[in-house]
């Protein structure tokens, strides 16, 4: 892909906070010792911590990534499932943008 700045989000604040300190214990080390050696290879890698509610895409991506049901061309042709989600995300943006109440369904 070519990237070399990149900032890393997830819904885990325990991950996020882990990865700021660069502490590798408890349940989570493996995953931590593995993001911190991959972040070498970028020249600029962020954390955040983002509510669970804003990051569906990413569960998404992951849950298809999980069934084997994701192609590599994911990005330019996205899966109907991602461009659902992503669909009603733009919804809620735009109501939001535009003061409308928006439901929590």
């Amino acid at each position: 892909m070519g990237l070399t700045n990149i900032i890393l989000e997830s819904d885990s604040r325990g991950l996020i906070q882990a990865c700021w300190q660069e502490k590798t214990q408890g349940k989570i080390k493996i995953i931590v010792k593995d993001i911190l050696a991959m972040k070498e290879q970028f020249n600029f890698c962020a954390f955040t911590w983002a509510p669970k509610d804003a990051n569906k895409e990413t569960h998404t991506l992951a849950r298809l990534a999980a069934q084997s049901t994701l192609n590599r061309g994911w990005s330019l042709n996205p899966p109907p499932q991602l461009t659902s989600v992503m669909q009603q995300d733009i919804q809620k943006h735009r109501q939001a943008a535009s003061g409308e109440r928006i439901s929590t369904t």
